[in-house]
């Protein structure tokens, strides 16, 4: 799927990711992600991503960062494969 890295939909994301973390709603650790990533600590995978896509978001270098947040997603809520 493809994805927008503008302002209102990057937000949105961290918005969810937020709310996951502040309401303690994440997966439990280990969590598998796909076939290659292996999330060991779920609160500190979503502290660290909100980290770093709040700070560089408009940096195309860190478009990954968001892709792999947005898989996370989409895998959590049961829209990924």
């Amino acid at each position: 799927m493809a994805h927008n890295y503008n302002y209102e939909s990057v937000q949105e994301l961290l918005s969810w990711a937020k709310n996951m973390l502040e309401n303690k709603t994440y997966p439990e650790a280990p969590y598998q992600l796909n076939k290659c990533t292996k999330i060991l600590d779920c609160e500190h995978y979503l502290d660290s991503a909100i980290s770093t896509i709040s700070s560089h978001w408009e940096n195309p270098t860190f478009h990954p960062y968001i892709e792999h947040l947005w898989e996370f997603k989409e895998k959590v809520e049961g829209k990924a494969d």
